[in-house]
């Protein structure tokens, strides 16, 4: 299930519609729900989710952090291609 959620997270960050099978429909909406109760400021303790929804949710920011760095390099390669290109003329 983790690997299946692993997949729909990566391609939700970056912006993807991904095929979620309909039994993980309804978990990576909760997920999705926790992640961004807490980017609001609500306080959830262990208490309050199932270890797998933990787990996914880490997923979901192992996924984002991923996404941002790969932004980031393709950024800073663009950069670099623009400069290399500005100092032939």
């Amino acid at each position: 299930m983790l690997a299946e959620f692993r997949e729909a997270a990566a391609s939700l960050v970056r912006g993807g519609n991904p095929e979620i099978d309909q039994r993980l429909v309804h978990f990576v909406q909760n997920v999705l729900d926790l992640d961004t109760a807490l980017e609001m400021g609500f306080t959830v303790t262990m208490a309050d989710v199932s270890l797998l929804e933990f787990r996914a949710l880490a997923i979901l920011r192992e996924e984002r952090a991923l996404a941002a760095q790969s932004k980031q390099q393709m950024a800073e390669h663009s950069a670099k291609a623009r400069q290399l290109a500005a100092s032939t003329f």
